[in-house]
């Protein structure tokens, strides 16, 4: 199951856009999950942020991130959620070198072009002890995903998973 485009309102000439796409892998639900920044207007938009980071475990900074819930929330509750943990916190990753801190970050978003974010992910990881974590498969149930941007734009959608 799939969810259509979900938009955000225009701000400063820029649109969040959430696709969502479901699928099978190994009997399990697997979502993939693109977030988009696209410019609405027919000349470029230079826009600059404090920083965003995208909330897995390399960091960095981006234009957009994307958090799942379980459960179904609405813009008006799904701040009472908890995000799922996407990564093993305690996993190796190879993160190249962090560049030093900025305070701010300079975008420009050219006509018809977009910044996408995309993101596959099976299920989440759960404390199973102190400094442990493992993985879990989505149960059968909805649950909401939600994009954010630097500009303070959201775009909420939905799947279910079953299995």
């Amino acid at each position: 199951m799939s969810t259509p485009l979900i938009r955000s309102s225009v701000s400063q000439g820029i649109q969040l856009v959430l696709n969502l796409s479901t699928g099978s892998w190994a009997n399990h639900t697997a979502v993939l999950a693109a977030s988009a920044i696209n410019n609405t207007l027919s000349t470029d938009v230079m826009l600059s942020s404090g920083g965003f980071s995208s909330g897995f475990p390399c960091g960095g900074q981006t234009t957009s991130r994307v958090d799942v819930y379980a459960g179904f929330y609405t813009p008006a509750n799904v701040t009472s959620g908890r995000p799922l943990v996407l990564y093993d916190p305690f996993g190796f990753y190879g993160c190249p070198v962090p560049s030093p801190p900025v305070s701010r970050y300079n975008y420009t978003f050219h006509p018809g072009r977009s910044d996408v974010q995309t993101y596959l992910f099976g299920g989440y990881w759960i404390s199973s002890g102190e400094l442990e974590y493992s993985f879990q498969s989505f149960p059968s149930g909805w649950y909401t995903v939600v994009a954010s941007d630097s500009w303070g734009q959201e775009a909420i959608g939905y799947f279910f998973a079953s299995y």
